[in-house]
This record gives C-alpha cells, structure tokens and sequence, in this order.
C-alpha cells in the first residue's frame, strides 16, 4: 500500500486515464439529475463514498483501468412540497438503475435531504465522513458546513455496532448464494462483501478508541498503532485489516 502521492483525483492507485473516465461520467450524470429537478429545487449534488474522498478502487485488466466501487452521491434539496419530493425520488429510482447498467457500476442516490434536516442531523458515521472527504458537483463547494459535527475521533461509539450489523448483514447475503444451488453465484459480490466485513472490524476498533479517520490510507496507519486489540497475538488483525483496504484500492 502506497501513500496517496499519485495525479488522480479520485483514486490512489489509478492514472489520468481513469480520472477521465470518471470526469466523464460525473458530466454525464450530473446532467441527468439536473433535468429531474427545477433549477430552484436542486441545491448541491455531492459526490462521496472512496471517489469522493479520492480513494476510489481500480480495478485493472489488460492493461486497462475500469471502476470498481460505486458511485454515491447524496442530493441535497430545497424545503418543497412532499408530491414533488416522491416524484424526485422515484425518478431518481429510475436513474439509478439507468446509470448503473450504462456505466457497469452501481450509481448510488441518498434520500433527499433539506439544508434544515442536514443541520439538525445526529451524528454519524456516514455524514461525518462525507464532511471531510467530499467533492461538490453541482451546488455551492461549502455546503456540507450546514452539517454541524466534524471530530470523526468523536464519533458515537454506537456507530462502531452499526457498521458490523450493516456488514453482517452483507456476509449473510454472500452466505446465502453459497449455500443456495438455485442462484447464480456473483465471486465479485461475495469477495466485495468478505473485505468490507474485514475493513468493519478494524473502522469499528478506531471508532471505539476514538481515532476514526476518514482517510482509509489514514486509518490503515492508525490500526497498525492500536494496542488494544483483542486477542491480536492470533488473528493478525493489523495484516488482515491492511489487505482488506488495499484490495478495496486496488483489487485482483
């Protein structure tokens, strides 16, 4: 694993082909979405997950650089009617699954939020690491200050619970496919699901010991540090956790 000190924008271990490739899609996407809405309707349109923090995977084949991971993006709206509400949200439904087939990548859509629901929001994991790691593709590039919490280190310890129930949930889909001869089996899916579950354990320790960074090259580094480790003296969690990132970087 390397320190992010390559020209990607959106990722550590990809070239400038990929970022155009991804400047390309954004354009594409963000042009979509603008036709949804009323040009007053739509605030900001925000990029987060590993793209928005420019640590997004690449995956390489043949000598050629395609995405890996999805793309979220959380939409943020004026305070309108509920009827035009639900018809932005399920046409956006409809984009989503548009985009993805187009692009070869789930194109994710949060539920609309209101600058008046994103200020009085609670903190969490989600939103506290979109505050620090995002890129703004349509709207004002200083909106998310509307998001009142911003110490990561200071995240709710309940945070660390939810990740490993959301994850677990995850192994238990992966599981299900396994053991059901009847579905298709989807590798990607199920090795997608196995790291993200290793990546959990070691977010869920940081978060209990209040060193959570939004960084996963950052966190990587911190995990190597942390001596309150349960039982580590057998499992390796500081190898397994570091290979875990790495393969959510650049997987194989």
């Amino acid at each position: 694993m390397k320190n992010k000190n390559n020209l990607s924008k959106y990722t550590v271990y990809g070239t400038n082909a990929i970022d155009k490739d991804i400047e390309n899609h954004l354009k594409n996407i963000s042009n979509r979405v603008s036709q949804i809405f009323r040009n007053y309707d739509l605030i900001a349109l925000v990029l987060g997950g590993g793209y928005g923090k420019g640590e997004g995977g690449v995956y390489l084949e043949n000598g050629k650089e395609t995405l890996f991971n999805d793309l979220d993006f959380f939409i943020i709206i004026d305070d309108i009617p509920q009827p035009f509400r639900d018809y932005y949200e399920n046409t956006l439904k409809k984009l989503h699954k548009e985009l993805s087939k187009e692009i070869g990548i789930d194109v994710d859509f949060g539920p609309l939020k209101t600058l008046k629901q994103i200020e009085k929001m609670p903190f969490n994991l989600m939103w506290g690491e979109l505050k620090q790691s995002h890129q703004v593709i349509i709207g004002n590039k200083d909106i998310l200050q509307w998001y009142p919490h911003k110490d990561l280190q200071a995240l709710p310890h309940k945070e660390a619970l939810n990740l490993l129930l959301n994850r677990g949930v995850g192994l238990l889909l992966a599981k299900d496919q396994l053991e059901n001869p009847s579905k298709i089996i989807d590798k990607d899916f199920i090795l997608r699901n196995i790291y993200k579950a290793r990546i959990a354990i070691g977010d869920a320790l940081l978060i209990l010991n209040n060193l959570f960074h939004h960084s996963y090259l950052k966190r990587a580094d911190l995990f190597e540090k942390l001596q309150t480790i349960p039982n580590n003296h057998n499992s390796n969690l500081q190898a397994i956790y570091r290979d875990a990132i790495d393969y959510k970087l650049k997987p194989n």
